[in-house]
C-alpha cells in the first residue's frame, strides 16, 4: 500500500542494532521509492540527523549506547526535528503511552507489518511536513535585488 504520488521520496532513519530487524525493514521498503538510512546507535543517527534533514526516525526501544528516550531528547534539540516512533518486540499501551506523553511520534511493533509501517511512516512524514510548513516559512525577496532568498530544501520535501 502506497501512500503517495509516484514521484514523492520520504526519507527514514531506522536506529536499530538487529540486522533481522534492519532486512525486514529494507525489505517492506525495497519495492517502494521511500529512502531508508540505517545506523544501529545514537551516537551514528545524530552524526546522520545533524548533516540532513530526515522526516522520521524509527527507533529500536534499545540501543547499544542508550535507549529512545535518550534520542528523542538529542533530536528534539535539531532546528528541525524529526518525528521519533520508537519500535519494540513489547510494544503495549503503556509504552505507546510514554512515546506520546514524552514527545514521540508513535510505537511500532516488531515483527513488522507492513501496512503498519507505511501507515506510521507516512503519518509522521505528513505531520513533519504540515508542522515544517507553518513553523518554517519560505523567506521573503527583497524588492531591491530582484534575487529569490535562499531557500534549504529538506530531504523528503
Amino acid at each position: 500500500m502506497n501512500y503517495l504520488k509516484p514521484d514523492t521520496v520520504v526519507t527514514i532513519l531506522f536506529v536499530n542494532p538487529r540486522t533481522d530487524d534492519r532486512n525486514s525493514l529494507r525489505h517492506i521498503l525495497e519495492h517502494s521509492n521511500w529512502k531508508l538510512h540505517e545506523v544501529t546507535s545514537c551516537k551514528e543517527a545524530m552524526g546522520l540527523l545533524k548533516q540532513h534533514h530526515i522526516p522520521v526516525v524509527v527507533c529500536e526501544r534499545e540501543l547499544p549506547d542508550g535507549d529512545w528516550r535518550q534520542l528523542l531528547d538529542q533530536v528534539m534539540e535539531l532546528p528541525s526535528p524529526p518525528h521519533l516512533v520508537v519500535s519494540s518486540r513489547h510494544a503495549d499501551d503503556r509504552l505507546w503511552a510514554e512515546v506520546l506523553n514524552l514527545g514521540g511520534y508513535d510505537v511500532l511493533a516488531v515483527p513488522f507489518d507492513s501496512s503498519e509501517v507505511f501507515r506510521v511512516a507516512f503519518l509522521a512524514w505528513q505531520s513533519w511536513k504540515n508542522t515544517r510548513g507553518i513553523a518554517a516559512p519560505k523567506p521573503l525577496q527583497h524588492a531591491t535585488s530582484g534575487s529569490p532568498g535562499n531557500r534549504a530544501i529538506a530531504a523528503g520535501e
